[in-house]
């Protein structure tokens, strides 16, 4: 827990080299239990213009593979956005699908405004169709497309 706290004190402060230092020490301890950590390191990377996208990359890349803890949406959403930041659409689309996969109706919002920045309607209106195996959308600005 003191780790976790340090983490985002450094992450706050854009101290990469602190902040990947204390995530090593997090996974070497395995206390690690949910993808907190690894969210705040991505977010880091991103604040920070990691251009190339290749620190959340391998952060996205160990989630996926640990087997103990695994993306959850927030994850794919920092991801995505470090992404569309990068200008790497391709690797985005792939973000904001995985995403998809991980919404619940409460991170729509976050999915919507993503697929907006990247301008791809087709996608963005295919998200506001009504779908029986998802939760209800509640989100003033779905309310106001549907009545507009």
């Amino acid at each position: 827990m003191v780790y976790t706290a340090l983490l985002n004190c450094y992450a706050r402060e854009k101290d990469v080299e602190k902040a990947e230092a204390t995530f090593k020490k997090l996974t070497n301890t395995g206390v690690m239990r949910s993808p907190l950590v690894f969210n705040i390191l991505m977010h880091l990377y991103f604040q920070t213009a990691d251009s190339d996208n290749e620190g959340m990359d391998k952060i996205l890349e160990k989630m996926e593979s640990n087997g103990e803890v695994f993306p959850d949406w927030k994850a794919y959403c920092v991801a995505a956005d470090g992404c569309l930041k990068a200008g790497i659409m391709e690797m985005a689309m792939t973000m904001l699908k995985k995403l998809e996969e991980k919404t619940k109706s409460v991170a729509f919002d976050t999915l919507l405004k993503s697929y907006a920045r990247k301008g791809n309607k087709d996608e963005l209106y295919r998200i506001w169709k009504p779908d029986e195996k998802r939760d209800k959308i509640y989100n003033k600005d779905k309310l106001a497309f549907d009545v507009g």
